[in-house]
């Protein structure tokens, strides 16, 4: 009964989050849609669109994924690779790190309290955030953000690397922002599109351990990318509509920044980042107007 009920809920919403939470977040995408369009008509310096993301608006709508070149100045690259780059130096720095050989970890997370408050600030884009407020005519919020790197180590073994879908709201985008360049021999992410991820599932993926072998031996019916890049791009997808896996990288380290998005009524403010502790967490909002979260990392 318990798989029924997860059937019914993946099928209406591609999520097995409570229906409550589900009808909360296509309330408030309603609802901020609605503010920031009335907003955007009465007070001329609110919002410009910016005929520059067309392509990959409409990549991003046929897709549910697309990449974004160069979300940084080359200052502020240099800058942000740098200082995260040396404070990876130091295990002291990890939130997750090996405590031993068996019990390793390929991918460790930098507590972003030990990057210094002048680079912290530099770290969210504002090419990203206009990018995303075209995207969905409606201001963004962040319900997620953390810093990784993931090594080379063919003994680790993850559930991310079954295809998969995040089990995340209906709207919500996660950005990954890349510090090193990216391909398949350093653990860039497999992904499908959302009309082949439908496809693959037929609206009956809701368990990645029962369905990923089966999707896996039927590849070659289904076209899939990596999400590929060079530092400084941002590869943007909808988590909970694309299929993705993460994948072991075979030769070198890759570093990424991950934002996880979801239309709001707020406004990010770009000089206060600092003030905004509560993004580096695991979960989403449970409820999008009361912002209660289900995990925390720091």
């Amino acid at each position: 009964m318990k798989n029924i009920f997860k059937k019914i809920k993946f099928y209406f919403f591609f999520n097995t989050l409570s229906i409550s939470t589900n009808l909360l977040y296509k309330i408030h995408f309603f609802l901020s849609n609605l503010n920031f369009l009335f907003k955007k008509n009465f007070f001329t310096n609110y919002f410009l669109n910016d005929i520059n993301f067309l392509n990959e608006i409409n990549f991003l709508n046929k897709n549910l994924y697309c990449l974004l070149k160069n979300v940084y100045t080359t200052p502020n690259k240099e800058e942000i690779i740098s200082e995260i780059s040396s404070c990876y130096q130091n295990d002291k720095n990890l939130l997750r790190k090996s405590s031993s050989a068996k019990d390793s970890y390929s991918t460790t997370i930098l507590d972003p309290s030990k990057i210094k408050p002048n680079i912290l600030n530099k770290i969210i884009p504002i090419k990203v955030i206009n990018f995303l407020k075209n995207y969905f005519n409606s201001n963004v919020k962040i319900y997620s953000m953390h810093i990784y790197r993931t090594t080379p180590d063919v003994n680790y073994i993850n559930p991310s690397f079954l295809w998969h879908f995040d089990n995340v709201p209906f709207y919500s985008v996660k950005c990954m922002i890349l510090l090193t360049d990216t391909d398949s021999t350093n653990g860039a992410m497999k992904i499908m599109s959302g009309k082949i991820s439908k496809k693959a599932i037929s609206n009956k993926f809701y368990d990645r351990y029962l369905h990923s072998t089966v999707i896996d031996e039927n590849i070659s019916k289904f076209n899939y990318e990596y999400a590929s890049g060079s530092a400084g791009d941002a590869f943007f997808f909808h988590n909970g509509r694309c299929l993705h896996k993460a994948i072991n990288p075979l030769l070198k380290s890759r570093t990424v920044i991950v934002i996880d998005f979801v239309p709001s009524f707020c406004k990010i403010d770009d000089n206060k980042i600092l003030e905004y502790s509560h993004f580096y967490n695991a979960g989403i909002y449970v409820n999008p107007f009361t912002n209660k979260k289900q995990e925390t990392l720091i």
